[in-house]
């Protein structure tokens, strides 16, 4: 909530008039109205509004104490049980309930912008009176001259596989790999550990990092989760059976897979739900050696796997002819001749699954869901939906067996149910929206770029600004929340919300070693559409005001995107000379070569495509946006000399595609997060090197 001194005026005029006798006067330059604007309204402060009324008639005497925003509410309610309470006052910890009708509740109502108003009421005894006075006063001083704090306290297990999980999702790289540190010397058992490495693993498209692992035989013998199992499979794409694959020579895919193969038999068990395309051409060519005839079906089953199985059918092994033909239908008859690539079955699957939906919708769909040979047991509910998924928060289940099979991938998309999902949360208590935390990893790699899911994005970043969630791995996905809700276009009430909520925070966490981030939301803000210019120009104020007064300090990568994004707004603060990138500049020249930029965030793309140009003109750059596998991306690939790529949102196929299809001396760097200074810092680090 951003209060201007005609707000200030307006609210004061109202409360001294009919319905509040606090002011007996009732004189515009009484006394009473300076102390109300001098002492109640502090301005940059995190100090609650705080607002005396005693009723005409009754005589009953409140005060309101209004929270700054709506994320505000619990820390409110702990100031005030602390320092007032019951000692001096009634105080009901619920929101104060408004009246219909009352022209103070409605003033009040308005001024604050929302309902977490909570009212204390007192006697009308002066020793009463002068204690919750006292009382405030007190909570006033304390609030406004606490000290910031340094010391943290060890951070839980729990909290810290969440903050991994949005890591991953929000594509922070380096936070993600600093956790997995952390991790490890955290309880965490050693074979959780490995699923995890291979979660992260898996999203970068390492995929020779992965079957080379000397663990990997027993984490497979363990009976992983689905989303491990599915990495595993993936790399077994990559590494053994991809060439052979897309040059239609299954023969070969299938000696390939009988020599390197030993993992799929036991990868294979349990249900493929929601596998990507590569896993399960993995497990179809597995189908074809062993004539197993239930897998057999499945896969041709999918229309767009019938090249595929007809090339895999007739390039079976003799032994397995008498097996293999029971399965054959008469019209898959074609040979090789016929198959399609990865990633044209990826692109077909995706849109036969999800008609109604955009190329961008490939990376969350699947051929089909079914479980093939057998199951596991289990004893747990599962849920069905993100709705269920709420109700298992609320019930206080245990939450990591749930969410480490990701079952959203195979759920309808939040954002069908974004309203109905947002209240659910809502209506969660002070424990329940913590544990709430450990999805929001889930929701963001589950969004859907062309159909975001703005008000579950919102509570979610009001979770995040309110429980004080700074660290790095959550800061990126504070941005990609932010994202989510521009997406939606927010009429100009909520965008003025939002961006001053993140505006109130930005001194808490804004500095030197953390300008990516703060560029990165700088600059998304300013490339999204704008129904408030104020609003957009105070956050990003915010943002930008503490690095230009460090500038010095900026890599001229980072100065260059601040110096952009300073100029279309027209702020004028200090970015230090031009000069300052010519040493780099130089050095890159020197350097001349290919650079390929991957992100399914056009805008982002265009923005560092641009700056490069200014940085290191003797770079070429080709910019990429992919969801998988194409005879284009891989023709860059092979050309590219760097690679930088944002990882959010990515889907593994299309960054182990680049990896694999790049040349033994090329650079590739990940960005740490999903925004313009994130992928241009990736960038400028490859070329260095």
């Amino acid at each position: 909530m951003v209060t201007s001194d005609e707000t200030i005026d307006r609210l004061v005029d109202i409360l001294i008039g009919p319905g509040n006798s606090a002011w007996k006067d009732q004189d515009p330059e009484s006394e009473a109205r300076s102390w109300l604007q001098n002492w109640l309204f502090l301005k940059d402060s995190d100090v609650p509004y705080v607002l005396p009324r005693v009723e005409p008639g009754s005589g009953r005497r409140i005060v309101y104490v209004i929270p700054r925003s709506t994320r505000q509410t619990g820390v409110v309610r702990e100031w005030l049980t602390a320092f007032v309470g019951p000692s001096y006052a009634k105080f009901v910890q619920e929101p104060h309930t408004f009246r219909d009708g009352d022209p103070i509740d409605t003033a009040v109502r308005e001024f604050a912008g929302h309902n977490n108003v909570f009212v204390l009421e007192y006697p009308s005894t002066l020793e009463i009176h002068k204690g919750i006075w006292q009382a405030l006063r007190r909570m006033r001083d304390t609030v406004a001259r606490r000290p910031l704090s340094t010391w943290s306290a060890p951070t839980p297990l729990g909290r810290l596989l969440a903050e991994f999980d949005l890591a991953i999702a929000a594509g922070d790289n380096a936070s993600s790999a600093v956790l997995l540190d952390r991790l490890a010397a955290s309880g965490l058992s050693g074979t959780n550990h490995t699923h995890l490495m291979l979660k992260r693993l898996s999203r970068l498209g390492q995929h020779g990092e992965i079957m080379r692992l000397p663990q990997l035989n027993s984490v497979v013998a363990a009976g992983p989760p689905a989303p491990v199992r599915e990495a595993i499979l993936g790399a077994i794409y990559t590494t053994t059976v991809s060439i052979a694959v897309e040059s239609a020579d299954f023969a070969a895919a299938q000696s390939a897979l009988s020599e390197s193969g030993e993992l799929v038999p036991t990868l294979a068990q349990g249900t493929i739900d929601n596998f990507s395309t590569p896993a399960l051409v993995v497990l179809a060519i597995y189908a074809s050696m062993a004539g197993d005839t239930e897998r057999l079906s499945y896969f041709q089953g999918i229309p767009e796997f019938s090249g595929l199985m007809s090339g895999l059918l007739l390039a079976a092994p003799r032994s397995n002819d008498e097996s293999v033909a029971t399965t054959r239908t008469e019209d898959q008859t074609a040979g090789p001749a016929n198959s399609v690539s990865v990633a044209q079955l990826a692109t077909q699957s995706a849109t036969a699954v999800a008609p109604d939906s955009g190329p961008e919708d490939a990376e969350i769909c699947s051929p089909g869901h079914t479980t093939v040979g057998p199951t596991p047991v289990i004893e747990r509910a599962v849920p069905g939906s993100w709705l269920d998924l709420v109700t298992v928060i609320a019930d206080g289940t245990e939450l990591r067996a749930v969410i480490g099979e990701e079952p959203w991938r195979g759920w309808r998309p939040a954002f069908e149910v974004d309203s109905e999902l947002a209240t659910a949360l809502g209506q969660l208590n002070d424990i329940g929206v913590e544990r709430a935390w450990s999805i929001v990893g889930g929701f963001i790699d589950s969004d859907n770029y062309r159909t975001p899911a703005p008000l579950t994005a919102r509570f979610f970043l009001d979770n995040a600004l309110t429980h004080s969630r700074f660290h790095p791995g959550d800061l990126a996905g504070i941005v990609a929340l932010a994202d989510i809700v521009l997406r939606s276009a927010p009429d100009p009430v909520d965008y003025r919300r939002m961006l001053d909520d993140l505006r109130a925070e930005a001194t808490r966490w804004v500095s030197v070693n953390r300008a990516s981030i703060a560029l990165d939301l700088a600059d998304l803000v300013v490339r999204a559409a704008c129904p408030d210019v104020e609003a957009r120009l105070r956050l990003c104020t915010a943002l930008l005001r503490p690095l230009s007064d460090q500038h010095v300090r900026l890599e001229p990568d980072q100065a260059r995107i601040a110096r952009i994004v300073d100029d279309e707004l027209g702020l004028g603060l200090l970015w230090g000379p031009l000069d300052g990138d010519i040493e780099l500049s130089a050095a890159a020249t020197r350097s001349v070569g290919h650079l390929l930029l991957y992100s399914l965030d056009e805008g982002v793309l265009d923005r560092v495509r641009v700056t490069l140009s200014q940085l290191v003109p003797g770079v070429t750059v080709t910019c990429s946006h992919d969801r998988v596998g194409s005879p284009r991306l891989k023709q860059w690939s092979q050309r590219a000399d760097f690679v930088a790529m944002a990882t959010r949102c990515a889907t593994h196929a299309a960054t182990g595609f680049i990896r694999s299809s790049t040349r033994p001396r090329a650079t590739i760097r990940e960005a740490d997060g999903s925004g313009s200074a994130s992928l241009l810092r990736a960038a400028m680090t490859a070329i260095r090197s």
